[in-house]
């Protein structure tokens, strides 16, 4: 029942179908991924910290303990 195209027809098929779904799941797991460090833009916890610094959102203490623990781990 596969008509005249038989086995090469379903070839055919699946070398439409399996770049699609690679090019499907591709786009999920970039859209999806964060790199793992919980930030965008490959900003990392020390620059975070500095920027609030400089805006002034936390003071040299806070900074300061921060830095530090950042380091040490």
């Amino acid at each position: 029942m596969m008509g005249n195209w038989g086995f090469f027809g379903m070839s055919m098929m699946w070398l439409i179908w399996l770049p699609l779904i690679a090019l499907f799941v591709w786009f999920i797991i970039k859209i999806t991924r964060n790199n793992g460090n919980g930030f965008d833009n490959g900003r990392n916890a020390i620059e975070i910290l500095k920027e609030k610094f400089a805006k002034g959102e936390i003071g040299k203490e806070e900074f300061d303990e921060k830095i530090k623990i950042l380091r040490r781990s």
